[in-house]
């Protein structure tokens, strides 16, 4: 592809808001606020913590995740890494997890241990930036009684629809911008 490193910080700083646009499951995203416990020395701004929905095909109820948000930009020069995690995420859950009996009926809480972009610069032989490597990983568990099989065939999808899904996230944004330029 055609994107430097730099071209995604305007979706990882607005990440809560832009999950729903580049991932097609996840139908509703919400920020729940800061910890600001967790603020490092590098000046990364602690975590967040987000509620999603994410919708399932049918007949599968739509499923809710509470994970904290951390996000580092340039961890190092041109290196960007978000990572979700329900790594402690028990007190998140406690504070905000007030569904009504009706809508607990409709939707299942999924478990997401680990979910990371980790995004990196390519360089060319005179160490020039000239394009971007996405890493990305995910494990979690869709609850509800889905099989680990069938949950398992569907991961692989999952992560190459959250990165294709950013790709072309950037690109609609890039034409955007072009056109307004124009």
């Amino acid at each position: 592809h055609d994107f430097v490193p730099s071209d995604f910080e305007g979706f990882l700083n607005n990440f809560v808001e832009e999950f729903p646009l580049i991932h097609p499951l996840c139908c509703f995203a919400e920020s729940l606020g800061c910890d600001e416990s967790h603020v490092d020395d590098n000046d990364n701004a602690g975590r967040e913590g987000i509620k999603a929905y994410l919708r399932l095909p049918f007949p599968l109820r739509e499923r809710v995740l509470y994970p904290w948000l951390l996000k580092r930009l340039h961890v190092r020069p041109n290196e960007h890494l978000l990572v979700m995690t329900e790594d402690d995420n028990d007190e998140l859950i406690r504070q905000h997890y007030h569904e009504t009996p009706e809508a607990n009926s409709k939707r299942v809480q999924a478990r997401m241990f680990l979910c990371a972009y980790w995004i990196r610069p390519l360089h060319n032989d005179r160490q020039e930036i000239v394009g971007t490597e996405i890493l990305y990983c995910f494990s979690g568990d869709a609850g509800g009684g889905i099989p680990q099989c069938i949950q398992n065939t569907l991961g692989p999808k999952g992560a190459q629809d959250s990165v294709q899904g950013l790709l072309k996230h950037l690109r609609k944004q890039r034409r955007a911008a072009c056109k307004v330029v124009a």
